[in-house]
């Protein structure tokens, strides 16, 4: 055993920087994809009933203004998941929510799009947003997911309109996912530690990773 552990010291001291930074990055991506991910993030699977969406539609936007949305051309997006490539600048997407009771807590909206940052809105109503959305000094924060809470005043029985006000311009693209509308009070408890780990943690992770592989260079 000790001859074999002394032998693979061998090869990895005679590998050159490179190699040996190649080697650390994906030993460590194969940590994360087949231990950490489905043992420590896992996969949602909420317990709860979520509200029908529909109508769902998209249309490109002058400004990043709710404002704007009125004179926007909006396209119908037949089916989700559904994408807007190639151009970076502003963009709006809104889809319909049945709600027969409305929940005391209000409802949750879990956005499942990807933009560089967006402003959230249910029936004319600002619900949240954060950072700079003007290119070309804009800021990142959509990158960190979280559930929006609609207090149950800015809703009503029957139709509500949400709609995203979004901005892109490192990445080209707009994506567009089933979203994920339910009681607020429901949704936060069960998703609020996925929103963690599939979020900021998950950054954290790729940082790690990086200091490692640089580490692994350096020291080599």
């Amino acid at each position: 055993m000790r001859s074999l552990i002394d032998s693979m010291a061998g090869r990895w001291a005679a590998l050159p920087p490179l190699a040996k930074l190649i080697v650390a990055v994906l030993a460590i991506q194969a940590l994360f994809w087949f231990a950490v991910k489905p043992w420590v993030i896992g996969s949602v699977s909420p317990n709860f009933e979520s509200f029908d969406t529909s109508e769902y539609a998209q249309a490109a936007m002058p400004a990043p203004d709710y404002a704007e949305v009125a004179d926007a051309q909006f396209e119908v997006i037949d089916s989700l998941p559904g994408e807007h490539c190639c151009e970076a600048g502003y963009r709006a997407f809104r889809y319909q929510v049945e709600i027969g009771d409305i929940p005391a807590s209000g409802i949750g909206i879990a956005p499942h799009v990807r933009a560089d940052n967006f402003t959230l809105h249910v029936n004319g109503n600002y619900i949240g947003g954060t950072g700079r959305m003007e290119l070309p000094d804009i800021t990142y924060d959509a990158l960190f997911r979280q559930i929006y809470q609609v207090p149950a005043s800015a809703l009503v029985e029957g139709q509500n309109e949400v709609t995203f006000v979004m901005v892109r311009d490192g990445i080209p693209y707009f994506d567009f996912f089933p979203p994920v509308v339910a009681d607020y009070a429901q949704m936060k408890g069960q998703l609020a530690h996925n929103d963690f780990m599939v979020g900021p943690y998950l950054y954290i992770v790729f940082t790690a990773m990086l200091m490692v592989a640089i580490f692994a260079l350096v020291f080599a």
